[in-house]
């Protein structure tokens, strides 16, 4: 148990320490679907080492993994920029993150945190 609640934790110190410091205002200023933010997500976490493929052969399951990944993206959706969200969507974490929307990612992974039981 202590082993799963260990694996856990480094999934949400992961995804807190690596979405801050690489989004880029960029893209257009449609909204792109939840769909398209989450297979985003997915890419540039996988870009640095931190893809649901990768924490699952650090033993984390994959449900696990995509319920906070859904988390994170329905609690940021309606709260941070249309160019934010087209960063996550076209994988894009080469340029700043707006801070109002850097605290929107800090809330809603303290709150997946605290809700998903990590």
């Amino acid at each position: 148990m202590r082993n799963n609640t260990m694996k856990r934790s480094f999934v949400a110190a992961g995804l807190a320490l690596a979405l801050p410091f690489g989004l880029a205002a960029c893209g257009g200023d449609d909204k792109p679907s939840k769909e398209d933010v989450r297979a985003g997500l997915d890419s540039m976490l996988a870009d640095q080492g931190m893809g649901t493929e990768d924490l699952e052969q650090l033993g984390v399951e994959g449900d696990i993994v995509d319920d906070y990944f859904n988390c994170i993206v329905d609690g940021i959706y309606d709260d941070v920029s249309n160019d934010t969200l087209n960063a996550l969507a076209d994988n894009n974490p080469d340029a700043s993150l707006p801070s109002e929307d850097q605290e929107v990612f800090q809330d809603a992974t303290t709150a997946c945190t605290s809700e998903l039981g990590f």
